[in-house]
């Protein structure tokens, strides 16, 4: 009888340096170290609280530099890490929300945080494709084995999870639609759209807040990217791509998204979610004034083919 696979995730461990907005991410292998931003030369004493140091105010006190930019680096970071934080300023301890956080997350107590998800994905470029044979010696089942084992590169196999990506359909088939309901629903209109002639429509004749989600399960644990379209008039509140409930570290990963204009459409990206119990919830945050509107088109929800999977078989 065929026995099960084993799926093993390899870190490409390559140098790497990413900025986003007010932090900075950068190590080589397993090193990381993360540097926070404040800019405030008027602040006469600035800290950064967070889950690494127990939300202290006076743990991790920032630097000025000459520029008037308050800075803090974390060591010792894993690349698995998603770090919350906040800015403490002044002698007051002001708790302030970092205006450019790479990404934010409710903190269930009606405030927000600002949240680094250390970046897997910057894996710097893969190395050359070296052909030849794999042997893999050990213990399988804690018994001794020969193990036959396939190695997937990176590229080849994006396979796209979504069965109906742009709402060919003209439905929100397998879609969950929280808030105001009557503010969201899928478009017939080519012009409005990107590609095909269906997208997911936003607007309301009074303000409005609503979250439209769609929850895929039996995943194998891996990195996963989740992607779409968006074009609009702007001027909303907040307008999200999110991911939430799918691994035990991350409750929440977002990307704001921003509308410049009717068929001004730009792709938004949450990368590097790490499934880790076989589920993920994707979807779409949008709070608006009145008469606000936008469209979504072309979703995709995928695994990240910038690592490699290992499969090993015991051998028959």
């Amino acid at each position: 009888m065929k026995k099960p696979w084993w799926t093993l995730l390899l870190l490409l461990l390559a140098p790497l340096e990413a900025t986003q907005a007010g932090v900075v991410v950068r190590g080589t292998g397993a090193d990381v170290e993360v540097e926070f931003q404040y800019r405030d030369p008027k602040a006469g004493m600035v800290a950064v609280a967070g889950s690494f140091n127990r939300w202290s105010p006076k743990a991790a006190p920032m630097e000025m530099n000459g520029e008037g930019v308050w800075t803090y680096v974390l060591r010792g970071v894993k690349r698995s890490d998603v770090l919350q934080y906040k800015f403490v300023v002044g002698t007051s301890q002001l708790w302030v929300l970092d205006p450019e956080a790479p990404d934010t997350l409710e903190d269930g107590r009606g405030g927000t945080n600002g949240q680094v998800v250390v970046p897997l994905y910057f894996a710097g470029t893969p190395g050359e494709d070296v052909p030849g044979d794999l042997l893999p010696e050990g213990l399988v089942s804690a018994q001794p084995a020969e193990v036959a084992a396939t190695v997937v590169p990176p590229g080849a196999d994006k396979r796209q999870l979504l069965d109906d990506p742009g709402f060919e359909r003209g439905e929100l088939s397998g879609w969950t639609v929280r808030g105001d309901t009557g503010a969201v629903w899928v478009e017939k209109s080519k012009p409005n759209a990107r590609g095909g002639e269906h997208s997911l429509k936003y607007v309301w004749n009074k303000p409005f807040q609503v979250l439209v989600l769609k929850r895929f399960t039996g995943l194998a644990p891996g990195v996963y990217s989740f992607r779409a379209w968006s074009a609009g008039g702007g001027g909303e509140t907040a307008l999200r791509l999110v991911a939430r409930g799918c691994s035990d570290t991350a409750q929440q990963m977002s990307v704001p998204m921003l509308n410049n204009g009717w068929q001004k459409w730009k792709a938004y990206t949450v990368k590097g979610i790490r499934v880790t119990r076989g589920e993920c919830t994707v979807g779409v945050y949008v709070k608006a004034p009145a008469e606000r509107w936008g469209n979504l088109d072309d979703f995709e929800f995928f695994e990240d083919t910038s690592w490699t999977r290992l499969h090993v078989e015991p051998a028959r």
